[in-house]
């Protein structure tokens, strides 16, 4: 891909006078920005319709960015109707305009799963661990790292069948939060952003058919191995550090989410 170069150049030279270089450092806005430059080579037929863009290794050494960064600017592509993207195969660019598309209408991620304000967390315990193979996986960290789980459960009501465990891994430095008045009330992330000085730029959801764990088992009044929905979350700073991640098992029949898409209102079968 002898154009990639000339993408890369034309996203890494920062206007005169910005406020701050490109690269790194730069946090969440870089990815747009890749992005919308990506698009305009594609409409201008550097990067043409069948063919590969570069891979997410090369695109981050070229713009020296993390490849955090580059997947991020992929996936906006990809929403946009522009490449498809398959595992192994790369990043194929399938249109050179955006389609028409359907628009989750969410200003901000703490619209995302949300509890009704009356559901309660109630803290059960915690411990020091560090990330096994297994947990490693599950969190989407390096092994042998050192996190502080909490697990507590969240309730109705003090004496409702609970609607699900939840297993909450922050970072140790961060362990002062449990001493906050408002940490059974209040997000733990958002508590640790207030006192910690840190920001949260992106919070990754995936949401899987599973099985309870004995170790739930009896205190969810659920049996043990029956079926679960596990839900995880991920909190990143703007650099792709994990700062928090969490596991909530839901015992069969406890929770449902219902979502509601309304049609961007740049779209022809929309309203004008």
């Amino acid at each position: 891909m002898s154009a990639a170069p000339r993408t890369a150049k034309a996203v890494a030279e920062a206007p005169a006078g910005a406020a701050r270089p490109l690269g790194r450092r730069l946090g969440g806005a870089l990815y747009k920005r890749i992005a919308e430059q990506i698009e305009r080579d594609i409409a201008a037929g550097t990067f043409p319709v069948g063919s590969l863009l570069p891979t997410e290794a090369e695109f981050s050494a070229q713009l020296d960015v993390g490849r955090h960064t580059v997947r991020e600017a992929l996936r906006v592509l990809s929403q946009g109707g522009l490449i498809v993207r398959r595992a192994g195969s790369g990043s194929t660019v399938i249109s050179n305009g955006r389609r028409q598309v359907f628009a989750h209408a969410v200003s901000n991620f703490d619209q995302w799963f949300n509890y009704p304000p009356n559901v309660k967390r109630r803290h059960l315990d915690h411990e020091q661990v560090v990330a096994d193979a297994e947990l490693a996986q599950s969190l989407g960290c390096a092994v042998g790292s050192a996190w502080l789980r909490i697990s507590a459960l969240r309730t109705l009501d003090k004496t409702a069948v609970p609607l699900c465990w939840v297993d909450i891994y922050i970072q140790p430095r961060f362990a002062r939060v449990m001493k906050s008045k408002r940490f059974d009330s209040t997000p733990v992330h958002e508590q640790i952003e207030a006192m910690f000085g840190v920001h949260i730029a992106e919070v990754e959801v995936s949401i899987w058919a599973g099985r309870v764990p004995a170790r739930m088992a009896q205190i969810l009044a659920a049996p043990a191995d029956s079926p679960a929905l596990v839900l995880r979350r991920r909190y990143l700073a703007a650099n792709g550090e994990l700062l928090q991640a969490t596991c909530t098992v839901h015992a069969e029949n406890r929770y449902i989410y219902a979502m509601n898409f309304r049609r961007a209102a740049h779209s022809h079968y929309g309203p004008a």
